[in-house]
């Protein structure tokens, strides 16, 4: 039962929206909003699958992976911080490791 509990999305649903005016919004409108406000949050593709009720995260994908067009920068933007936090500046004698010589750049 992926869905939740069909009595409030089938019938009191539809009424409150027909009442607020919004009569045209479709619960399978608020499921895809649901799937995107996830996922443009960073909560990971395999726990949208399965709040989906998807049998496989590549269907989560498949259908929603255009929304993840900015992982892609985002997860080397977070290498580049983990891997590399400290730039060192070059020739600076008090940056220099001590007992080396300071490469000659010039």
């Amino acid at each position: 039962m992926a869905h939740g509990n069909f009595d409030f999305l089938e019938v009191e649903l539809p009424f409150f929206l027909t009442k607020s005016g919004e009569s045209q919004i479709k619960f399978h409108d608020l499921w895809h909003t649901a799937a995107s406000i996830m996922l443009n949050h960073g909560i990971p593709v395999i726990v949208v699958s399965r709040r989906l009720g998807h049998a496989k995260p590549s269907i989560t994908l498949d259908i929603y992976g255009h929304l993840m067009v900015n992982a892609q920068m985002e997860a080397a933007q977070l290498m580049d911080e983990i891997v590399t936090p400290i730039e060192w500046p070059l020739n600076d004698p008090l940056m220099a490791p001590k007992n080396h010589q300071l490469l000659d750049i010039s």
